[in-house]
């Protein structure tokens, strides 16, 4: 880990016990990660942000998820929105909210389950409706990470005949409800909601990206390694306790540590090693192939983790336990029907 980000990491694992024992939403987490300049790493330079390059940023990411697998939630939700924003159409809404964003005065995250891994069949779950100018959004947005705390929210949303338009809504307009946080296995500190849309109406001054085939295809080409950099992250984060908990341990568990350590070593390399070459029109980047060993290792480790700390790591005061839970969110987090199979198939042993 880069050695700037260790005091950071140990800082947000003291507050992630914290935040789990009392769910509530982690102000200073988010705190510490403002004051590291974490809120300037998706947006460039021009807007006053450190522009970050993409195997910077994956790195960046993994240290905060070494920490607390919470606090790398809400930050990777927010720049995932403000990405959207970012590469978006409207220059008048960039200079509205970018700036504001740096500075850490605002707070934003995105909603585009609907459109992606929450799609279901029949009826969009989001539905706009033109209205002269405007847009009129009803229906859901199932999962929003910080909902409860977001000024506005970048959302997806499906006409009648099939294109899609990206919005940028604000949680105060009329319309809206934010439902509260739901309650999770773990991390119900992120306060994630469903918020509901009754005629939300939009005007074009909130367009992200007019009505296309296909509207989340400006996303960064970053976006598909995010969940498995901050899994790697959250990976290492439990591997240096088994390293703990095994030293002076009988040679056969430290051999395990050692094994899952190679594991570990290889899948990050072969990351970042994705993550190098995304400008390549040329190169297929295996995001899925990555996803699903990332997957495969936090299981491991996090299984490995409990076994160790024994009948100690089963109570609720243990990090073996906290983090066990935690480790199970990626197996449903932003899985499409090659991951979910890919890592089934592990789990069976076909893999």
């Amino acid at each position: 880990m880069n050695p700037s980000f260790r005091a950071l990491s140990t800082q947000l694992a003291e507050l992630a016990r914290e935040y789990d024992a009392k769910p509530a939403w982690p102000e200073k987490s988010i705190r510490a990660i403002a004051d590291a300049g974490c809120w300037t790493w998706v947006v460039p330079r021009r807007w006053g942000g450190a522009g970050l390059g993409n195997a910077e940023l994956l790195e960046a990411y993994a240290a905060i998820a070494s920490g607390c697998l919470n606090t790398a939630l809400i930050l990777t939700q927010r720049d995932g929105a403000l990405d959207l924003i970012l590469r978006g159409e409207n220059d008048e809404l960039k200079e509205r909210l970018i700036p504001a964003h740096v500075r850490g005065e605002r707070m934003t995250s995105i909603g585009i389950s609907q459109l992606t891994t929450s799609k279901g069949g029949g009826k969009p779950k989001l539905l706009a409706t033109p209205d002269g100018d405007d847009f009129l959004l009803d229906g859901e947005m199932p999962w929003v990470t910080g909902a409860i705390k977001c000024d506005e929210v970048v959302t997806g949303a499906v006409l009648s005949d099939g294109p899609q338009i990206v919005a940028s809504v604000s949680c105060g307009a009329p319309g809206v409800t934010v439902e509260p946080p739901m309650r999770f296995m773990a991390l119900d500190a992120s306060c994630t909601s469903r918020i509901r849309c009754d005629r939300v109406r939009v005007p074009p001054s909130d367009l992200v990206r007019r009505p296309s085939a296909a509207g989340l295809s400006m996303r960064t080409p970053v976006k598909p390694l995010v969940v498995s950099s901050v899994g790697l992250g959250f990976a290492e984060g439990i591997h240096e306790r088994l390293i703990e908990r095994t030293d002076g341990a009988p040679a056969e568990l430290g051999a395990v540590a050692a094994r899952l350590g190679r594991s570990l070593d290889e899948l990050r390399n072969d990351l970042l090693a994705a993550a190098s070459r995304l400008d390549d029109p040329d190169y297929e980047l295996p995001a899925a192939r990555i996803r699903i060993r990332v997957n495969a290792l936090l299981t491991k480790l996090a299984i490995a983790f409990l076994t160790v700390s024994k009948g100690t790591g089963y109570a609720r005061s243990h990090d073996a336990e906290r983090l066990l839970r935690e480790a199970m969110f990626f197996h449903v987090w932003s899985a499409p029907p090659d991951v979910q199979a890919g890592t089934l198939a592990n789990l069976v042993g076909e893999g």
